[in-house]
């Protein structure tokens, strides 16, 4: 499984904790190749379970809760 991290907190932490010139590790990580990723909103964080006790938005697509809290759809929204 791949890692995901911030590229520009790691660059903050690098200049934060590097010293003298920046040398190669700062270009790898600027020209570091990124995944294609979008953030993900589970059941148990969603605004919606939130605020009325159940996913609008899974009732919505799926026709029911899904069982695990941990589940999550395309359109929650983190609450």
């Amino acid at each position: 499984m791949n890692d995901l991290i911030s590229r520009k907190a790691l660059l903050v932490e690098y200049d934060r904790v590097h010293i003298g010139p920046p040398g190669n590790a700062r270009k790898l990580i600027e020209d570091a190749p990124a995944v294609d990723a979008v953030p993900v909103v589970r059941c148990k964080d969603c605004k919606h379970m939130r605020v009325h006790k159940r996913c609008c938005t899974c009732l919505k697509r799926l026709g029911t809760l899904p069982d695990d809290l941990m589940s999550y759809c395309s359109a929650g929204e983190k609450g």
